[in-house]
């Protein structure tokens, strides 16, 4: 994801080798809500799937994704 900035959103996806849903869970100045991350204040932004695996030869994995949050723009005063 890399670097994004306070009050921008992005959707994210993620999809299981299992065919499992994955579950998607967030951390730190962001809030996801379904598929859409909303970057809510500056610093680092955790977002985290897992997924249970099959049982078989698909072992149960968890993937965490870390992106940096910029503060917004200042606006110029007139």
């Amino acid at each position: 994801m890399g670097t994004l900035t306070t009050g921008n959103y992005v959707t994210v996806s993620a999809a299981s080798a299992s065919g499992n849903p994955v579950a998607l869970a967030s951390t730190g100045p962001c809030a996801l809500d379904s598929a859409v991350l909303t970057l809510l204040g500056p610093g680092q932004c955790v977002v985290v799937a897992s997924s249970l695996g099959n049982g078989g030869s698909v072992t149960p994995t968890t993937v965490t994704y870390s992106v940096s949050v910029n503060p917004a723009p200042k606006k110029k005063r007139r």
